[in-house]
């Protein structure tokens, strides 16, 4: 990969890979892998100096061809290709979640819910916390996911979901999802040196909807149209070598924290919409 300049052009980083190893591998192809680049004439030669996604097929005359299409929807695995010489930085995530608030229950006559949240990111198998009861409209959670990272990051989707468990199946209530890199270039900032705090509100279907568009609104927040509740939580980052994955108990300091910047004070609004005029009105 090449920066073009203005009288020659500047090496970004390359990858070296032999045919040989791309044609004895299943169909003769590489298709929609991230290749870790390196610049030998950089200071540093074990730093990974960007990523490039290619598809990569070698063939003869007489093998089954295969089209190389272009990728359709996320990642499915956080692999990457990349030379030896190249080092891959780790970072600890620990994504806390505090409480849930307003989360809608299921039934005329059932007013309690037994919730849990399920963690989903980067291909790997999802994880979840513990369940844990509704009581005054509020779910004390306080639980920590650890995540483990590794940098450059390829897969950016982080994906939470709350469930509610039942004594046949668990119904799913609502999910929400994230941008790591982008939590990450916050947390840089000095003034979550020791964590960042934020309420995110939980979407998903309307209730009383069933079938494969109220399935997708469930799990993919992007699209769903009806407001599940809000959720309080810590988001923490730090540099490791050995990064683990695991759920446990939030430290009791982490609320005592939140109570401090007031993560818990309601504030009082006053919406006001002016509507001027409608056209095509229905008669009825």
């Amino acid at each position: 990969m090449l920066n073009k300049g203005y009288f020659k052009n500047e090496l970004v980083g390359l990858f070296q890979f032999s045919l040989s190893s791309v044609y004895f591998t299943d169909k003769h192809c590489l298709e929609h892998i991230w290749f870790g680049l390196s610049n030998p004439e950089s200071e540093d030669y074990t730093r990974v100096q960007g990523m490039m996604k290619a598809s990569i097929s070698v063939a003869s005359a007489s093998d089954e061809q295969v089209r190389l299409e272009p990728q359709v929807g996320p990642d499915k695995t956080d692999s990457m290709m990349m030379a030896a010489q190249l080092k891959r930085t780790f970072k600890q995530m620990k994504f806390r979640i505090l409480e849930a608030q307003d989360l809608p229950t299921f039934g005329t006559f059932v007013k309690s819910l037994e919730c849990y949240f399920k963690c989903q990111f980067g291909g790997g198998k999802p994880f979840k916390t513990n369940v844990v009861s509704m009581s005054d409209n509020r779910v004390l959670f306080d639980q920590t996911f650890w995540i483990p990272l590794a940098e450059p990051i390829l897969n950016d989707r982080l994906v939470m979901q709350v469930f509610d468990e039942g004594t046949i199946s668990d119904t799913i209530i609502g999910s929400l999802v994230f941008s790591v890199k982008k939590m990450i270039r916050t947390c840089e900032d000095p003034e979550y040196s020791n964590g960042m705090f934020l309420w995110r509100d939980i979407y998903g279907a309307p209730p009383g909807y069933d079938g494969e568009a109220a399935e997708e609104m469930n799990h993919n927040p992007e699209i769903a149209t009806f407001w599940k509740g809000k959720v309080l939580l810590q988001i923490y980052f730090e540099e490791c070598e050995k990064p683990i994955k695991k759920v446990e108990v939030m430290v009791p300091e982490v609320r005592e924290q939140a109570e401090q910047k007031e993560m818990f004070t309601k504030d009082e609004y006053c919406f006001k919409a002016e509507v001027g005029q409608g056209i095509a009105m229905p008669k009825d």
